[in-house]
């Protein structure tokens, strides 16, 4: 099943929508149906294929049946059912498990119960026993069978039902001597006994749609609460708290050996900003900038966090130390020729600070509070030796190795 916030774009309105208008109705619009599918499909068709086995074992049991009522033909029934019919429902219900796809699966697990019918119909036509219209009563039970234990989905039952329901009309009439009166009686009675099974099957997978719709609009609106919680209001960047839950699962899910770097930085002098702009001038000066960064990172791997005030963090998936200081001063290039103006600085700038690692155990792994740390660290440095700047002060030789570059990576302004 998808988490609560894999819906793929599924929406609480577009959810109550469907409720609203179920009415007799079994499908769901094409979105949700394929979200039914993605979520259910696959234990679906292993609950299929073990109802299926179950019936294939029923099944080879009737032999015994087939034993009282035609003995005549009892190694032609062993052979159809033993030799022909049950390996050809295996094949089907292979196909069923693996869930190529709903059509196969559906149609295969049906498919298997109208041969073993069909099988019946064979066996009975070839028999000249006197009992072999004692099959009549046990095809019933393969409508009961596909309609309320497999429960295959209605259209699906409801074509295996008129097959079956065919195979039985077959066989009442391949008996030359069957009365007329019991004939019309044992069709009223089967028809009756199959409406009344594909009524059950129809509700029961109804309650079953409408349970998931109802399950589905409690995650996605858990899921939107969940990522309200995790959400700056005023930029719309994720915050601390999803930095923190971001961080602990990238140590759980990234390979072993892949670089990872965080860009810390703050706005220079934000508070005198404020000061002689005021709040709201701050808080859309502050938008302005995550917007800007937004243009700037990789949409895939990277994501952007308002940690505190006016510090904000790129966490960069899949990026050396090198790269990320290359991106640093992209974002860094991006503010200043944003040219916002600033009341004591001219224009807004900002200030970085720069740190790589790996993950897993190997050389040159730190955790991730280190990482921030030292992040942290090097934008203290930025802002001492002059702000608007990208801090270490190396960068990555192209033959491998470290240099030091005297003053960082800096636009003095």
């Amino acid at each position: 099943m998808t988490a609560a916030g894999e819906n793929v774009g599924i929406e609480v309105a577009e959810i109550d929508a469907a409720l609203a208008r179920r009415g007799a109705q079994l499908r769901f619009p094409p979105a949700l149906e394929r979200l039914l599918e993605i979520e259910t499909g696959a234990g679906r068709a292993r609950k299929l294929a073990v109802l299926t086995l179950i019936g294939l074992g029923l099944f080879a049991v009737y032999l015994a049946a087939d034993a009282l009522l035609t003995p005549d033909v009892v190694w032609v029934a062993v052979t159809l059912r033993l030799g022909i019919f049950i390996p050809l429902s295996l094949i089907l219900v292979a196909a069923t498990w693996f869930n190529v796809s709903p059509f196969i699966r559906e149609a295969g697990a049906g498919a298997c119960i109208v041969l073993a019918v069909f099988s019946t119909y064979i066996v009975m036509t070839l028999s000249q026993n006197p009992g072999r219209d004692g099959h009549i009563d046990a095809i019933v039970l393969a409508v009961l069978f596909i309609a309320l234990v497999q429960r295959l989905r209605f259209a699906f039952a409801l074509a295996g039902s008129v097959a079956i329901f065919a195979i039985f009309l077959a066989c009442l009439l391949a008996l030359p001597d069957y009365p007329a009166d019991r004939l019309v009686t044992d069709t009223m009675v089967f028809g009756c006994a199959m409406l009344l099974a594909l009524w059950g099957g129809w509700h029961a997978e109804r309650q079953e749609r409408n349970f998931y719709l109802a399950s589905l609009r409690g995650r996605v609106v858990s899921a939107a609460v969940e990522d309200k919680s995790l959400r700056d209001a005023l930029t719309g960047l994720e915050n601390r708290r999803g930095l923190t839950i971001t961080l602990d699962a990238l140590r759980n899910k990234a390979r072993d050996g892949e670089d990872i770097a965080v860009v810390l930085f703050d706005i220079d002098q934000f508070k005198a900003y404020n000061d002689g702009l005021g709040s709201m001038a701050g808080d859309l000066c502050l938008k302005r900038i995550a917007s800007l960064i937004g243009g700037v990172v990789r949409d895939a791997t990277d994501t952007i966090f308002r940690v505190s005030g006016d510090e904000l963090l790129v966490l960069l998936r899949r990026t050396d130390l090198h790269n990320a200081l290359t991106v640093a001063e992209r974002i860094r290039s991006t503010i200043e020729k944003a040219a916002i103006p600033h009341p004591t600085r001219g224009l807004v700038t900002a200030s970085f600070g720069v740190a790589a690692s790996r993950t897993g155990g190997g050389g040159g792994s730190v955790g991730s509070e280190e990482l921030i740390a030292a992040a942290s660290n090097a934008l203290d440095a930025a802002k001492r030796n002059g702000r608007n700047q990208v801090w270490p002060r190396f960068m990555r030789r192209a033959g491998g190795g470290l240099v030091v570059i005297p003053g960082g990576l800096s636009s003095h302004s």
